[in-house]
């Protein structure tokens, strides 16, 4: 007896029954562990695969129909329901509540990875020679190479909306050439339940592509290389002559959510016009036994065989990358977007926003009363101010009270519900109460933790993405003209070898890498280390330059680091510099902010101190000296504004204040010297002696001239 009810087979339109009922073939492993089958054996199980996948994922794709309903503005109510009521008096709008909360989230993706500095953080051991200037050059390539491609945004915005809004999304790379992926939302990939987010979890992958004509024509131009490929260029011929316009509402496609497509298009006309012809195909991508990856490719309607290649890919991941917005149960499915978290409340929020218009029209109309056959024949006339009609009405004093507070707290309520599911809380008060900058704060705080935990998980699965971008990319058989010019690029600057060894690195080793934090981070240690001298200056200013600009920008405003080439030159121009300023008394010399200020303060140190030594004894050469010190305090204050290290600066600066704190002392002895010095001279010449002290040194600054005349004496008196 069964311990538990046999579940019923699956039914689904279109879908063969063969033996293996939608699962892979079993290896059918011998005794020296060699497989025998393929897990795929023919189109038959192939195409019973898909159809399953289709007939699990259909209640899917109509929730995701639904959703995406409410986001192109989906009215509350029908509006045929509200007329066979007799309702059609009543609001029936939407106000879009869906629609914003997914505008506020599924941009945060873009800005994540539009923010980096460089989308790969991948490097090259230090041990190779060069290293980081190679490593900076492969960054900067490989972001450069990403951001220029021609839809690379709006990639990223398809991404982005998928994810947030639905809960999971698809990347594949279906050929061995390109390195650039195509992106695959719900309706157009489908995996077995219980499929893990890890692409090397996945047993199928199923992906749905539509080729206008030329597309793939395309790819089988070149009929030799077609065929060494895997294509079958007599069933992809065929296929193509016998194109017709797509029907977007064929049993083979997710129609409900192409309907609401169409909707929002404004053109559901489009089932009535003949379209471009196409051809639509499902890609099988089948893990083998031995972990690599056969690709299988078959036509929609008749599943005819159009590509097979065995063993195309070595793991899924180089064929796949899977993004899911939430943790869930572990699995692509179990991941829910926001549109199936707050679907239903998005509906009862535009339902109660519409009661409010409904009660608010209402309220202060006047009520009439009377029999229901007259009322079917009433009519009123307004005259002036005045309102006429006719006998057998009764109008009643009672009017209609509006009452919508309560919907009103009831919108705030679940508005807020809504902001913190999405990761976008807003501070509101209770009524009688303010909002104050403690409750900002720490309702900023959980917002921000949740956007981190959101954007982490997406950075995360980016950063594996980009881990296969980065190795399409350089890969020599790349058939991507933008991929070859890079290519040539780097191998300028690196050789073949370290190009393969860099490009099959892990994109990042941490989230962080991806994120604003390790540049902050490097930021405020170097503001912090600014005078220390155990931190070598120079390189923490290029790597605050780095994280705050690029390398380019610090590699050109920084000056280089002393070589005796400049040594040799920046000693020889304040050589010249210090002649100026001594022979011809004083002359003012500029400095420039590109001069080295430590070379030219070494050798103006030993001139000044030669030079205030002199002073003392020659009154002339306090000029020079003036200048000299004027000159080097230049040097001081503009080393320092450009980010000289203050701790190497120190001993000069020393040096130039004691100076400067002993110049109007040593100008004082210059002028008493040079003043005795003058007074000598003129007594040498025959100038009467001056005035003495008590010592007998002549008075400084009083000159015979200044003496009064001396008293002559009386004549003798003769008698």
């Amino acid at each position: 007896m069964p311990l538990a009810p046999s579940l019923p087979e699956p039914s689904y339109a279109g879908a063969p029954q063969g033996d293996f009922k939608g699962a892979v073939s079993p290896p059918d492993l011998s005794k020296n562990l060699k497989p025998g089958n393929r897990a795929i054996r023919d189109a038959v199980q192939a195409r019973n695969i898909v159809m399953v996948l289709l007939a699990a994922s259909r209640e899917r794709n109509i929730k995701n129909a639904r959703i995406q309903a409410k986001v192109n503005s989906e009215k509350p109510h029908r509006t045929d329901a509200l007329e066979n009521e007799g309702l059609s008096w009543k609001a029936n709008f939407s106000t879009k509540v869906l629609a914003m909360l997914v505008e506020k989230v599924a941009p945060r993706f873009v800005q994540a990875i539009e923010g980096v500095k460089f989308l790969t953080n991948s490097k090259l051991p230090d041990d190779i020679e060069g290293a980081a200037v190679k490593t900076e050059a492969f960054r900067r390539e490989i972001t450069s190479l990403c951001r220029n491609r021609a839809g690379w945004r709006d990639f990223l915005g398809d991404l982005a909306q998928e994810n947030a809004l639905f809960g999971w999304a698809v990347l594949a790379w279906l050929d061995e050439f390109s390195w650039f992926p195509k992106f695959f939302r719900q309706d157009f990939a489908a995996v077995p339940t219980g499929t893990k987010p890890i692409p090397g979890k996945a047993q199928v992958v199923c992906l749905k592509e539509v080729f206008l004509l030329h597309e793939l024509f395309e790819l089988i131009s070149d009929k030799d290389a077609a065929k060494t490929r895997g294509w079958n260029l007599e069933n992809t011929v065929q296929i193509i002559n016998s194109a017709m316009p797509q029907d977007r509402r064929s049993q083979y496609s997710a129609w409900e959510r192409v309907y609401e497509d169409l909707i929002r298009e404004s053109n559901l006309g489009l089932s009535h016009e003949s379209g471009a012809r196409v051809v639509v195909v499902w890609h099988l991508l089948a893990t083998e036994i031995d972990g690599q990856v056969s690709h299988y490719i078959f036509e929609e309607k008749t599943f005819t065989e159009l590509f097979t290649s065995e063993d195309q890919y070595k793991t899924m991941a180089d064929a796949a990358a899977f993004f899911t917005f939430q943790q869930g149960n572990g699995t692509v499915h179990g991941s829910k977007g926001i549109g199936r978290e707050l679907y239903s409340i998005a509906g009862i929020i535009d339902r109660s926003r519409n009661e409010v218009v409904d009660r608010l029209n209402l309220s202060g109309k006047v009520i009439i009363q009377a029999d229901e056959k007259v009322l079917k024949r009433f009519r009123m006339s307004v005259v002036g101010n005045a309102i006429l009609i006719a006998q057998g009405y009764s109008v009643l004093e009672r009017k209609l009270d509006a009452a919508v507070e309560p919907f009103v707290q009831l919108d705030q309520f679940l508005t807020g519900l809504l902001d913190q599911m999405a990761g976008a809380t807003t501070p509101r008060a209770l009524e009688g109460e303010r909002v104050t900058k403690a409750a900002v704060d720490f309702l900023a705080s959980r917002e921000e933790e949740t956007k981190d935990n959101v954007i982490s998980r997406f950075l995360t699965q980016f950063s594996a993405a980009m881990t296969t971008i980065q190795r399409r990319a350089c890969d020599p058989n790349t058939s991507e003209d933008d991929a070859k010019a890079m290519q040539k690029r780097l191998l300028m600057v690196m050789s073949k070898e370290e190009l393969k060894q860099i490009s099959e690195m892990p994109s990042t080793e941490t989230v962080k890498d991806y994120t604003e934090i390790k540049r902050q981070q490097v930021v405020i240690i170097a503001q912090e280390a600014r005078g220390n001298s155990l931190y070598n200056a120079k390189e923490m200013e290029r790597r605050k330059l780095i994280a705050l600009v690029d390398e380019e920008f610090a590699n050109s405003v920084l000056l280089p680091d002393n070589d005796p080439t400049e040594q040799a030159e920046q000693s020889r121009a304040q050589m010249v510099e210090l002649s100026a300023l001594i022979i011809p008394q004083g002359t003012e010399v500029p400095v420039s902010p590109r001069d080295n200020h430590l070379i030219h303060l070494q050798i103006l140190m030993p001139a000044l101190e030669a030079t205030a030594q002199q002073a003392v004894q020659d009154p002339h050469a306090i000029t020079t000296l003036t200048a000299i010190l004027k000159h080097a305090k230049a040097h001081e204050q503009i080393g320092l504004q450009t980010g000289v290290d203050k701790a190497a600066m120190k001993p000069f600066s020393d040096i130039l204040g004691k100076l400067a704190a002993q110049m109007p002392k040593l100008t004082e002895m210059a002028q008493q010297t040079a003043m005795a010095q003058q007074r000598q001279a003129e007594l040498e010449a025959g100038a009467p002696p001056g005035p003495t002290d008590e010592a007998g040194n002549p008075i400084p600054g009083v000159t015979p001239q200044e003496l009064p005349p001396e008293p002559t004496a009386a004549p003798e008196q003769t008698f």
